[in-house]
């Protein structure tokens, strides 16, 4: 029985791998593998781009029964207040940003929320894009925390949200010709 557990993956696994293959591709020749070689054109000019600055002036985090209550009959608690800048550009490579601490009831946290207040491009031409905040400021951008986490009582727990600024900061028009500025449309992850 033990072995049928793990053989089953493996030929679900070898099913889903042939049955993807591309019917007009010539056969792989007898004794070789394959290995195809792709290029795309990464849309987002980071080397154009000198900071991409974001003001938050409120952290909170949602405790949840974890039973899939409603959203609304689930609290968010304020971890911390205060205008905080940070460049989005210097947390890369594992440095992080401490944005808040505070004691909690152990339990079930699925949820942060934060009030971005602004956010501002500035470009190695010395030029400057504030953009405009989608709720931002008024109910906050929330993001789950995926998995969850329970926190027992006396236990710390850390977590860590990551700004994907490539897919944040949407271009407006070309950067090489007719550019017109940014869209700004946070992409966060929470772990």
């Amino acid at each position: 029985m033990q072995k049928m557990k793990l053989l089953l993956p493996a030929l679900i696994l070898s099913l889903l791998f042939f049955s993807c293959n591309n019917e007009d591709e010539p056969a792989i020749t007898s004794g070789k593998a394959r290995i195809n070689i792709l290029l795309t054109d990464a849309p987002y000019p980071i080397d154009l781009i000198s900071s991409a600055f974001v003001t938050i002036d409120r952290v909170e985090i949602r405790q949840t029964s974890g039973a899939g209550m409603d959203e609304e009959a689930d609290s968010f608690i304020v971890i911390s207040e205060g205008e905080m800048d940070f460049d989005l550009l210097q947390l890369t490579n594992g440095i992080t940003e401490h944005m808040g601490s505070a004691d909690l009831e152990a339990g079930y946290y699925d949820m942060v929320r934060l009030h971005v207040t602004d956010a501002t491009v500035f470009l190695k031409n010395g030029s400057r894009h504030d953009l405009k905040i989608p709720s931002g400021s008024s109910s906050g951008l929330k993001i789950k925390i995926n998995p969850g986490i329970y926190i027992d009582e006396g236990q710390t727990a850390d977590v860590l949200l990551d700004f994907d600024v490539s897919r944040s900061f949407i271009i407006r028009g070309n950067p090489n010709g007719n550019f017109n500025g940014f869209i700004f449309k946070p992409v966060v992850r929470g772990a």
